[in-house]
C-alpha cells in the first residue's frame, strides 16, 4: 500500500522552506497510484502550495485545477485552497483560470 504522506511534497516539507525539493519528490510519485481521488486532490493541492511558495504562479494555478479535477467539492471546501487562491488574487495578475477557481471556491463573488 502506498502512503501518501511519505513524500516530502506534503505540507510539512513545503513549510520547511524547500519547495523545489517538495516538487522534485512529488515528481517521483505518480498521482494515479494514490488509492483515492481525495488523496490525488490533496497531492495536487500540496504541489500548488509548493509552487506558490516558489513563486511559480502558472504552475500553482495548474496544480489547483488538477486538484479540482480529481475532487471538486473537497477542493472547493478546503480552507488551504481558499487561502491560496485569495493570495494569488491579491499578489499579481489574474487569469480566466484563476478567476474561475476563485469563483468556484467562493473566494470571488459575482
Amino acid at each position: 500500500m502506498i502512503s501518501y504522506r511519505t513524500p516530502p511534497c506534503s505540507e510539512p516539507s513545503t513549510t520547511a522552506g524547500d519547495p523545489s525539493a517538495a516538487i522534485a519528490a512529488a515528481d517521483a510519485l505518480a498521482p494515479q497510484a494514490l488509492p483515492t481521488t481525495e488523496r490525488r486532490a490533496l497531492y495536487f493541492t500540496d504541489r500548488a502550495k509548493a509552487f506558490a511558495q516558489w513563486g511559480r504562479r502558472d504552475e500553482c494555478i495548474r496544480a489547483l485545477l488538477r486538484a479540482e479535477y480529481w475532487a471538486p467539492q473537497e477542493t472547493h471546501a478546503r480552507p488551504a485552497v481558499k487561502s491560496l487562491v485569495s493570495g494569488l488574487l491579491l499578489s499579481g495578475r489574474t487569469t480566466p483560470e484563476l478567476r474561475g477557481i476563485a469563483a468556484r471556491t467562493g473566494v470571488l463573488h459575482s
